[in-house]
């Protein structure tokens, strides 16, 4: 569900759902807690522009206080808050998708960004560090579009 869902009412979370053509499509969602944060790391078995398969690999891993707070400054300093929903101009064909939700207090947002390392890159550096911190393996450094 959306993070703007009740369930995560009272909740500060972000979350990246990434949809990668040829590769596995990833989810992974941050979560504050009093310790620090959580990250929830789920990979799909197929292909982000065919089939997605089943869940593949699930796992959590926690993060300090020090690298939410980390992240939360990327994030503020990317403008997320204020960027349009979408990204004119960028090009969505065989690359990837990402969507991008982020709940803090009574904020919510959403944004559709196809291939952000590239068309957005201030908004994809928050999220590049997600990847970096999900202990997920790539094939190659091209796998991370």
């Amino acid at each position: 569900p959306s993070l703007q869902d009740s369930q995560f009412a009272g909740t500060e979370c972000y979350r990246l759902l990434w949809s990668r053509t040829f590769e596995n499509p990833i989810c992974l969602r941050l979560e504050k807690s009093p310790a620090g944060a959580t990250l929830t790391v789920k990979r799909w078995s197929g292909k982000g522009g065919y089939k997605w398969g089943v869940l593949a690999e699930e796992k959590q891993v926690p993060l300090s206080k020090a690298e939410f707070d980390t992240f939360l400054k990327l994030l503020n300093d990317s403008g997320f808050w204020s960027a349009p929903f979408d990204q004119p101009g960028a090009k969505d064909m065989d690359g990837a998708s990402w969507v991008l939700e982020g709940r803090s207090e009574a904020r919510y947002r959403v944004l559709d960004r196809p291939n952000a390392k590239y068309y957005d890159p201030a908004i994809a550096k928050p999220w590049l560090w997600l990847v970096e911190h999900s202990t997920l393996t790539f094939r190659s450094e091209d796998a991370i579009y």
